[in-house]
């Protein structure tokens, strides 16, 4: 017997959320009692986040604000090396510069990607298979393993998959509301402040998705409403990027 969908979302995040939350502060002391610091092994870019991110929020909280994109636009390579600073910066602004604190985000990002990951499995293949894509998730190690760490690839993974959820969702389910249009666009646009090539995959994902469904799905003037606005989005952001 199948159980009732809520509670198996329930299960999937709580357990997801705990195994996550163990290792990543575990994870932590064992790189303190092996290194004297809380950081991975090699976390060469993770100090470098961290000292950054410590700095500029004790900008925001002295009230040196203008100061903080001045230094950004000094000191980084652009716009795609800017977003998790941005959001480190917020989390210690708020919290504190601690490196522990930054892990239950990661965490709850992780296990909300378990749920994000359902959807789309069930939308696409029926809920047998979204299930089990939902399980395989919770327990892969990767997922796991970067919410230990002071990188910003689980944010960049978070990102990518749940604009890909909402873009398949928007498309599914004709609901064209201003909400359901905007959540893709602005779950995109952030993935450039973490990695340009993911942004414009994004984009093409989409439009490839646009163009190869059937006619039903999306008539013939909608495919060429948003292939032309995808081909207008790709070159802004290609000449706003270079």
């Amino acid at each position: 017997k199948i159980e009732e969908p809520k509670l198996f979302r329930r299960k999937v995040f709580f357990t997801a959320l705990a195994i996550r939350m163990l290792y990543a502060y575990l994870i932590c002391y064992y790189y303190y009692y092996q290194t004297g610091v809380t950081f991975e092994y090699g976390a060469a870019d993770s100090i470098g986040y961290h000292k950054t991110a410590a700095y500029l929020s004790h900008c925001v909280r002295d009230g040196y604000i203008k100061y903080i994109f001045q230094y950004l636009n000094a000191y980084t390579m652009g716009l795609s090396d800017q977003g998790y600073t941005l959001w480190l910066t917020l989390i210690y602004t708020i919290f504190g510069p601690n490196l522990l604190i930054p892990r239950p985000f990661k965490a709850l990002m992780s296990a909300y990607l378990c749920l994000v990951v359902y959807r789309l499995g069930s939308r696409t293949f029926g809920e047998r298979t979204g299930r089990l894509a939902a399980v395989m998730c919770v327990f892969m190690p990767i997922l796991t393993q970067i919410c230990g760490m002071h990188t910003k690839e689980m944010e960049m993974i978070f990102l990518s998959i749940l604009a890909l959820e909402r873009m398949d969702y928007l498309i599914r389910s004709k609901k064209y509301t201003f909400w359901n249009i905007l959540c893709p666009i602005v779950l995109t646009a952030l993935t450039f402040g973490f990695r340009t090539i993911i942004g414009m995959c994004l984009i093409f994902a989409f439009l490839m998705f646009i163009v190869l469904s059937p006619n039903d799905l999306v008539g013939k003037k909608g495919k060429i409403i948003v292939f032309a606005a995808t081909v207008v989005l790709f070159f802004v952001f290609l000449f706003s990027t270079t």
